[in-house]
């Protein structure tokens, strides 16, 4: 039946039709759409593997996703980042599902808004790897269109190990070299480029009779100090 037929050709995405009997004009107009769809769509194909050949080559895990959330692309550094394999994506995963379990519904509803058009937020999440160990990121995305609508986000993830590693480290060293300058008994100060006292310790401060806050902020040359002052940088 006709209905049958053209549930058939359906399925089979081709590139135009013909009934019969075929008038000349029409066989020639139906050609040449069909060709062109076939060079439109062969480009894409084309890009979309030159996309994909770049994006190996990246050293940021690149994802693209749904709007539901489904991994329908992983960069080479991604697959090894969350320990997946093309496998994992071909069988269908959901990104929102790599993140930690207590931010899962928070990064669902952050889903949403980005593809309402909700502008870029600066957050820090706690994503899962495919073992359960979690590590922070930042992720910056940016909507897919689809005949100029969202139809699901693609973008990187920025991991921040070894960054935060990095802070506590120097936190660890600021704190030592606070904790040896308050208990020295030495006049310890520190003076920014204009002059004024940015940092002074405990014992620096009582020579002058007063506390530390009391002279930050203030000139070294107002304070009368007729001692030789040195200075590093």
């Amino acid at each position: 039946s006709d209905p049958e037929i053209i549930s058939r050709a359906k399925n089979a995405e081709p590139y135009g039709y013909l009934i019969k009997p075929l008038a000349e004009r029409e066989l020639h107009a139906t050609i040449e759409l069909a060709l062109a769809k076939a060079t439109v769509e062969n480009r894409l194909r084309v890009s979309e593997a030159r996309f994909r050949a770049m994006a190996d080559f990246l050293p940021q895990p690149i994802f693209e996703a749904d709007g539901d959330g489904k991994l329908t692309f992983a960069n080479r550094r991604a697959l090894e980042q969350f320990q997946l394999t093309s496998d994992d994506v071909a069988r269908g995963i959901n990104l929102l599902d790599y993140t930690a379990p207590e931010e899962r519904e928070a990064a669902r509803a952050r889903y949403r808004e980005r593809l309402a058009g909700a502008p870029p937020a600066g957050r820090v999440w706690r994503l899962r790897r495919k073992d359960g160990s979690v590590f922070p990121a930042e992720i910056t995305t940016s909507p897919i269109l689809d005949n100029q609508r969202p139809g699901g986000l693609r973008g990187f993830v920025l991991d921040l190990t070894d960054r935060q590693k990095a802070e506590a480290i120097l936190r660890a060293s600021e704190e030592r070299y606070r904790t040896l300058a308050e208990t020295a008994q030495d006049s310890i100060f520190i003076i920014g480029r204009d002059g004024t006292i940015q940092y002074v310790n405990k014992y620096g401060a009582a020579q002058f009779g007063v506390a530390p806050e009391a002279l930050i902020g203030r000139r070294m040359a107002d304070l009368g100090v007729g001692q030789k002052i040195v200075m590093t940088p």
